[in-house]
């Protein structure tokens, strides 16, 4: 049984190690930006505050008087269109949760490191461009279809970015699979 279980170990030994790196890393990471939120506690944390803020600015297109409002015993901030509540952002909202998980992954799987950290820094920018899109239409929905917010907040939006997510790494795989090949360049 021993053998076998060697055996095992060392035909998966990559993948092993990918599920080491990753969870030992998305604790370390998810540990840090916990300490980092409760640091603001009971108040809203400075990430939170920007989405609110760029949120605010993309609405602002749309809406003639967008405001936002938090307190320092809030934890949220609230977006208003003419003094009236809209949404409120909480810290689950900024979308770094995502980016820690896609940050893990592609930190893990690995791969050259200057087409990494490139590949990394814009699924970065795109995942809170598809957040701050995502927050923008949930507005948009508790106004004109406040009965399917839940549904719109805890389903659809939530696949949509976590959908991202997966082809951002789909295509990371491919292109670490090309240069592996001989076939990409860096």
């Amino acid at each position: 049984m021993e053998s076998g279980l060697r055996s095992l170990l060392k035909e998966n030994r990559k993948a092993l190690l990918f599920l080491g790196k990753f969870v030992g890393l998305y604790l370390v990471l998810n540990t840090g930006y916990g300490l980092f939120i409760e640091g603001y506690s009971p108040g809203t944390d400075p990430i939170t505050m920007m989405v609110a803020r760029n949120t605010q600015s993309l609405l602002s297109i749309f809406y003639q008087d967008i405001t936002l409002h938090s307190t320092e015993l809030s934890a949220h901030v609230t977006i208003a269109n003419k003094g009236l509540r809209i949404i409120n952002v909480f810290e689950g909202c900024n979308s770094i949760n995502v980016i820690i998980v896609f940050l893990v992954f592609m930190i893990s799987y690995g791969g050259p490191r200057k087409a990494l950290i490139k590949f990394s820094v814009w699924g970065i920018v795109i995942l809170y461009a598809i957040n701050l899109l995502r927050v923008s239409l949930l507005f948009w929905v508790a106004i004109y279809y406040p009965n399917s917010l839940y549904f719109f907040h805890k389903f659809f939006f939530t696949g949509i970015i976590y959908g991202c997510v997966f082809v951002l790494w789909y295509r990371w795989i491919n292109q670490v699979r090309l240069h592996e090949s001989g076939t990409a360049a860096d």
